[in-house]
């Protein structure tokens, strides 16, 4: 009784708060990124980079003809206070956006928690929300762009608890409907949850799930992320034997799968990928695509798989050469223009 009042309420509040998705499909707004800049493998304890590293979240033109810092947080191990991590989304009216912290861990720990910011569009007003469970990331925003989702791993990095915060008041609610994993939000209320079997849409008001990729030992699905209109979803798709992935779309209801763009090689890596708010184009991260880049780079392409573009890489903000490595993502997030 309690998963389902619990699941009806969210329900009854996306339904009011349809407005806050009224724009979509909406105009392409810039890409951000976290880049970490820090020691390579090799270095030594004492090389001096250690305490001259820091991350940095960038804001990307879409076209690829300039970027802004959103905020610099010096020495990624100095850790007093948490700095800023990978995982980031905008909100639906792109405002605001949601950003992981990783913050040092205090042994011993009674109640396991994480942080996530909330943070203004331009990187100010940073206020720092409390979530239950360590490791705990933000997903996505719900449609009334008032509470974001995230999503707290288990051991198996799959099976963990889910919940929605409150952007404003830090409420807390743990999300018990539906299968476990990473939970996204679309327009439209439906839910894609990635799970160890494989990529779920979950229809919150009806109850009904269904298994629209299946995982499987010669492939997994993950990271799906749903365009604009709520009718598709793109997915990073992965080849556990042959270390190969790809970029996939595929229809809500698992139809009409297209494969976007395969990766060139083994082991090439890609980051989540997004949908542009305009739906006409995907962005993602890969350290391969793009051989002038030391490090790896933000891209963009059409959901049909033509126009790649390399919109971003970090080599530029390296502070001279040597021990100092850069490292763009995994996730990015693209934000929404409205009016």
């Amino acid at each position: 009784m309690r998963s389902t009042a619990l699941a009806g309420a969210i329900v009854l509040s996306l339904i009011g708060a349809a407005d806050a998705w009224g724009t979509f499909p909406g105009r392409d707004g810039r890409i951000a990124a976290m880049v970490a800049v820090r020691c390579d493998e090799y270095a030594g304890e004492f090389d001096p980079c250690v305490s001259e590293g820091f991350s940095e979240l960038v804001a990307v033109a879409p076209g690829g003809n300039g970027w802004r810092s959103l905020g610099h947080w010096p020495c990624p191990k100095c850790m007093e206070g948490g700095v800023l991590r990978a995982r980031l989304a905008y909100s639906p009216d792109g405002r605001r956006m949601v950003v992981e912290v990783l913050t040092p861990v205090i042994e011993p720990a009674t109640t396991p928690s994480s942080l996530v910011a909330i943070l203004a569009s331009d990187g100010s007003s940073q206020v720092r929300l409390g979530v239950p469970g360590l490791l705990g990331f933000p997903t996505s925003w719900l449609p009334d762009g008032r509470r974001v989702a995230v999503f707290a791993p288990g051991e198996s990095g799959v099976s963990g608890r889910s919940f929605v915060v409150g952007a404003d008041d830090g409420a807390v609610r743990e999300v018990t409907g539906g299968p476990r994993g990473e939970r996204k939000w679309s327009s439209t209320g439906a839910v894609a949850i990635a799970h160890s079997r494989g990529v779920y849409v979950w229809n919150p008001v009806t109850g009904r799930r269904r298994l629209i990729l299946a995982s499987s030992d010669r492939v997994t699905y993950a990271a799906a992320d749903w365009s604009p209109d709520g009718r598709r979803l793109v997915v990073l798709r992965s080849e556990p034997l042959t270390r190969l992935q790809a970029i996939v779309t595929v229809a809500a209801d698992g139809g009409d799968r297209r494969v976007v763009l395969r990766g060139p090689a083994p082991g090439c890596q890609f980051g989540p990928p997004v949908w542009a708010p305009s739906g006409k184009r995907i962005a993602f991260t890969a350290g391969c695509l793009d051989l002038r880049s030391a490090a790896s780079a933000v891209f963009t392409v059409r959901p049909s798989g033509v126009g790649l573009r390399t919109v971003f890489v970090a080599d530029p903000l390296i502070p001279k050469q040597g021990s100092f490595v850069a490292g763009v993502g995994p996730a990015v997030a693209w934000r929404p223009l409205s009016g």
